[in-house]
Order: C-alpha cells, then structure tokens, then sequence
C-alpha cells in the first residue's frame, strides 16, 4: 500500500473514532481543525461496520481535468491541484465521500483539511439547529414548542396525553401587492425590486433555480425578452462558458391551456451541460417573465418546480387598473 493510500486509509479510520490525537497527527494545522472530532460519536458497531465497508473500497485519485461537486459548486482539477507535492483522494462512502486534498511538507505527506472541516462545520451547524424550535403550536393557551416532523405531548383536563406534530404543506403560498404565487417547500424564495420590474427568486439544494420577472405596465414584451436572453448569453461568454454557434433554440410551454412561445440557451462548462429556459408572456396589460437555470442532470425536479410556478403564478391588477 502506497503512503499515500495508507494516509487517506487511517485518516478515515481517524474521523469514523473522532479520535482527536490521530486526526492532528495526519492534518496539517488549522484553527478550525476540532471540528473533525466535535459532535456525538458513533457506537462500538457502527464505528467497526464503517471500516469493513471502507477496507471493500478502492481510493480513487483524482487527475488534472477532473471534476468535483463541493459547496453546490463544480470545481475542475487543474494542474496546480495535482503535483509531486499535492494529491485529491475521493473514497466512495456516503458519509466520507467529500474531496481529501494531500499536501507533502517536509518529505512528508499530510491531510489538507481546508475543504473536510468546511464539510464537517455546515454538519456541526446543522445539527445545532436541531435543538431549536421553529414553531409554537398553542393549544387551550398551553404553548407546545415544535420543529418540523417533530412530535410534542399535550395534556388534557382528564390527564390524557395527545399527540401533537407539524409538517409543511408540499407546496407554500406567497402574496404581495403584485402576484400570488405557489411553489415547491423544496425552494426558498426572495424577492428584490429593480428599475422596472420586481424579481422573485426561488433556489433549491440541487442545481434548479428560477426567477419570476414581473415588469411596470407599459414594458415592451420583445426588448424586454432581447435584453434578458443576451444579458445571460453575454455573462456566460464572459464567464468562458461553451456556447453552441446559435446559441438558443425555440421552446414551448403551457401556461393555463394556452402554448406559451419560449427560448432554450444550452451552455457547457467543466463538462457539465446547463439549461435556462426563458419564457415571457403578457397578461393584464403587464409582462411577465418566467425562467428556468438547471444542470441537464436535475432536469426532472427542475421540470417539476417549472411547471407548478407556470400553472399557479397569478398577477394582480396593476394599480392604473385598480384605480
């Protein structure tokens, strides 16, 4: 076994122990490095059946033109990440399976932990979330702290016990002064005005994101399309993207019975192809607009997240009409 590979081998056995004296004994310093050993630890069973499973696996190691996924981003390996003084290991365990950079120091080789406690923190915080409560759910003027899919006891008068849990409807309602919208509990929304029109932005964990664009009256549906399509065409050429010589293609979607005309941009970039959909529209003298950023990979939820928002999205008067 190669020094590099017994390294990456003990430094997993090293986080499945928590053991603190083994971890900085294989790490190079770093301020946040207790966060490799901070948090329960897991059972004599489950430590022992997380070895055997990785003692199966082969260390895959990473070559310049690779790519990973870290932090909802897709880094490509570059000559500088791989030298004769730096490696990344990638171990295929769920639990483990982030990036292991490798640095040699000294004629010796050691655990870059930059990128793991980066992991192990947003881990730390989560779980730190876990003993706060979202909700008070009052019953007969006793509070029962909740969070989500959690389940509190109320007493009765009689000394009877209920049981008493929340969860979050499959989809959320939003209503301002401009729409009323309905749209996945999968994505977060926010909203921020512009110039000429407000945006409501929803994100997801995966790649799906989409953006509803509701424009002043009075705004031309054509510049309008001309000036967004080119914005996103001209920021992916400045960002080195591949673009297709003709870089859109004519789309279609439904949006109450009716066959809305839209674009398709396909782009590419550390050999992940990307979609955005573009599709506007005029309804109540105003124009709305509707777009969809995916990787090719999560097309499906992305399809799903597009088609709600198209169906449910529901403009308000303007106040010209309203007075």
């Amino acid at each position: 076994m190669s020094e590099t590979e017994l390294l990456v081998r003990r430094f997993i056995h090293a986080l499945i122990d928590k053991n603190e004296a083994n971890i900085r004994a294989l790490c190079l310093d770093h301020h946040n490095l207790k966060a490799l050993w901070t948090g329960d630890k897991k059972n004599q069973d489950q430590r022992d059946q997380a070895k055997r499973e990785l003692s199966k696996l082969d260390i895959d190691w990473l070559e310049e033109g690779d790519s990973f996924r870290w932090s909802g981003k897709v880094f490509s390996v570059n000559e500088n990440m791989i030298t004769k003084r730096h490696q990344i290991a990638r171990v295929k365990m769920i639990e483990y399976g982030f990036p292991i950079h490798l640095s040699k120091v000294g004629g010796v080789w050691y655990i870059q932990p930059l990128f793991i406690i980066n992991v192990f923190q947003r881990e730390i915080a989560a779980d730190l979330k876990k003993d706060r409560r979202n909700y008070t759910v009052v019953i007969d003027g006793k509070e029962i702290p909740l969070n989500e899919d959690e389940e509190g006891i109320y007493k009765t008068a009689d000394g009877k016990e209920l049981k008493i849990s929340m969860r979050k409807n499959l989809f959320q309602n939003y209503e301002d002064k401009e729409v009323i919208l309905s749209y996945s509990r999968d994505l977060s929304l926010s909203k921020n005005r512009e110039k000429n029109c407000s945006i409501y932005r929803f994100k997801s964990e995966l790649s799906p994101s989409l953006m509803v664009q509701v424009y002043k009256a009075g705004s031309n549906i054509n510049e309008t399309r001309q000036y967004v399509v080119n914005s996103f065409i001209e920021n992916y050429r400045a960002m080195e993207y591949t673009l297709e010589a003709t870089p859109t293609r004519p789309a279609k979607a439904m949006r109450n019975k009716e066959i809305i005309e839209g674009l398709d941009l396909y782009t590419k970039r550390n050999d992940v192809v990307h979609l955005d959909r573009f599709f506007f529209w005029e309804e109540k003298g105003r124009v709305l607009g509707v777009i969809l950023q995916l990787e090719i990979s999560d097309s499906v939820a992305g399809a799903d997240y597009f088609s709600h928002i198209m169906k449910e999205i529901e403009l308000k008067p303007s106040s010209k009409q309203e007075n």
